[in-house]
């Protein structure tokens, strides 16, 4: 059993926290200080997160900050290199069966936690086989509540564990010795190293676990760490300090000596452009409309598809649940219309997910682009014209559309495009309505709408993120849409055998809510990684909005 010291991050013993919101943007500037050997410098990174993370609990935690964190100061088995590709992290060897069931995975002999005694002296513990078999019991336990629990079900017993019919005990993850871990799924799965990949397969040391008295992940003396970094102070107002971790098997091998993840809730400060311009900071990650500004000599530029802009339409709403009349509406939606008008760092859309968005550690659009909704206007006028007659009418007075004027992007003159378009084509007139965004978001959750100008973003950028906001029964379902193909078939994504046959599944999914035109795409709105010129070493994953500021080096 692992002894530590926790402290209390403020009278009463609850540690001091904002609330989390995702990930908008992030400034990472480096630095370089005098130590206190002349021989020795002592590389500093900075960056930027809108909010201290609410839970880095690995089971639990699913936003870009709290991964952010996690993937600094824990290893699991498997990570994602610079190139996407699957590597060994803690593990040592891996097997796999001959029927591709079964994964035996040897953990590196010096894989080590590292903690504090009850004086507060360094120490260090081994990594277990247990550690991982308690993590994915966490991860699949009813209580526990991880989102990402469907994601694993691949793994033997491991639906019935999450429904409650079966115990724990029986999931498919045991210990053989102290150093191996076997896995046994359901079927062969080819993508199953990506999972184990993922912050959900980080290990849980139980004991540990037990003595944080369900305060887990909650600030820096309730976490373990084994990987990179350890947190050496977090202050939820201002900063979380991360310094080397001394017992980290492969620490020779880390640039960065602490990384200062910086609490920056200010958006204008966050976002300041002329702080990469003055040289302040030499990384950023800005919105596409800014970035489009900066000389491209002077910088290193990665463009992003960070989400979706469309029109949601209200399908509890008399005229808007007939089928057709939605269908008719998708047919005649010519984004070629406005597709002139739009700034560069707007891309027309003709998908809910955009290429940007991640399956399984791997991208979605790996092996080309999800076609939409083909344009046939003389096709979605008879569609439209066959709905009107279903529900008894001639002609649909009219319909408003519904605009949050607080959004981030002032999106409002390229949705009023698309309604002149509606009108043009189907002489149905839309009324425009502005509000502000307490408002909206109260319309939009009571079905005080006919159509929602709605972006949709992901915080995992996961295409099933995307997806399942459409599904019947999830609270995120906003429309009303109901469709049992498109619930059985994202339901089926997690018993995939291979990452063809889920983005299959999932591509067949939004092609179905894409056609039955509950959500009409817009346009993708794109952000930008950037950083200077001078700076190498840093990894942006744009597949999971993370980045990993370890290697950092700099001319």
């Amino acid at each position: 059993m692992l002894s530590y010291h926790m402290e209390n991050d403020e009278e009463g013993g609850v540690p001091k926290m904002k609330k989390m919101a995702l990930l908008l943007c992030a400034v990472l500037f480096i630095c370089t200080c005098a130590a206190c050997s002349m021989e020795k410098k002592t590389i500093s990174v900075a960056y930027d997160l809108s909010a201290s993370p609410k839970n880095i609990d690995p089971q639990n935690a699913s936003t870009q900050d709290a991964a952010i964190l996690l993937r600094h100061i824990m290893q699991g088995l498997y990570h994602i290199d610079s190139d996407g590709n699957v590597q060994k992290a803690l593990a040592e060897d891996t097997s796999v069966s001959e029927d591709g069931k079964t994964y035996t995975v040897t953990i590196r002999e010096d894989a080590q936690w590292f903690y504090l005694d009850e004086e507060k002296n360094e120490q260090s513990a081994p990594v277990t086989a247990q550690d991982f078999v308690f993590a994915f019991r966490r991860l699949l336990r009813p209580d526990t509540g991880s989102a990402a629990a469907s994601r694993f079900f691949c793994i033997e017993n491991a639906e019935e564990v999450n429904n409650g019919t079966l115990s724990e005990e029986s999931l498919g993850v045991f210990a053989q010795n102290d150093r191996t871990v076997v896995f046994r799924l359901q079927s062969a799965n080819d993508y199953f190293l990506n999972l184990l990949a993922t912050t959900y397969a980080m290990p849980c040391n139980e004991s540990f676990f037990e003595e944080t008295r369900g305060r887990y992940g909650l600030n820096k003396d309730t976490i373990l760490s084994n990987g990179a970094y350890r947190i050496s102070s977090w202050d939820a107002s201002s900063q979380i300090r991360l310094v080397k971790n001394s017992a980290y098997y492969d620490a020779d091998k880390v640039s960065a000596d602490q990384i200062r993840l910086r609490i920056t809730t200010d958006k204008e400060t966050r976002l300041d452009i002329d702080r990469l311009k003055e040289g302040t900071v030499d990384a950023m990650l800005l919105s596409g409309e800014a970035a489009s500004a900066l000389p491209e000599e002077e910088y290193q530029v990665a463009w992003i598809e960070s989400g979706t802009w469309g029109i949601l339409l209200n399908t509890k709403k008399d005229t808007l649940a007939n089928a057709n009349i939605r269908r008719g509406i998708a047919q005649c939606f010519d984004r070629s219309a406005y597709e002139p008008i739009l700034p560069s760092y707007l891309k027309t859309a003709d998908t809910l997910v955009p290429d940007s968005a991640a399956m399984f550690g791997i991208a979605y659009a790996a092996d080309g682009h999800t076609s939409g909704v083909s344009i046939d206007i003389p096709s979605g006028e008879a569609l439209y014209s066959q709905g009107l007659s279903e529900i008894g009418r001639s002609a649909i007075n009219g319909m408003t559309l519904l605009i949050n004027k607080d959004a981030e992007q002032d999106v409002t003159p390229y949705f009023l495009q698309v309604s002149q378009l509606l009108q043009r084509d189907l002489s149905l007139y839309i009324s425009v309505e502005t509000v502000s965004a307490s408002e909206y978001r109260s319309r939009i959750a009571s079905g005080d709408y006919d159509m929602a100008a709605v972006y949709y973003t992901a915080a995992d950028n996961s295409a099933l993120s995307y997806l399942t906001l459409f599904v019947s029964d999830s609270s995120e379902n906003t429309s009303g849409y109901q469709n049992a193909q498109v619930d059985s078939l994202l339901s089926d994504v997690s018993s995939a055998q291979t990452v063809q046959e889920a983005v299959s599944k999932c591509r067949s999914a939004e092609q179905q809510i894409l056609s039955d035109g509950v959500f009409l795409p817009l346009f993708y709105q794109t952000d930008a990684f950037v950083m200077r010129r001078d700076t190498n070493g840093i990894f942006y994953d744009s597949s999971t909005g993370t980045v990993m500021l370890s290697g950092v080096q700099f001319s």
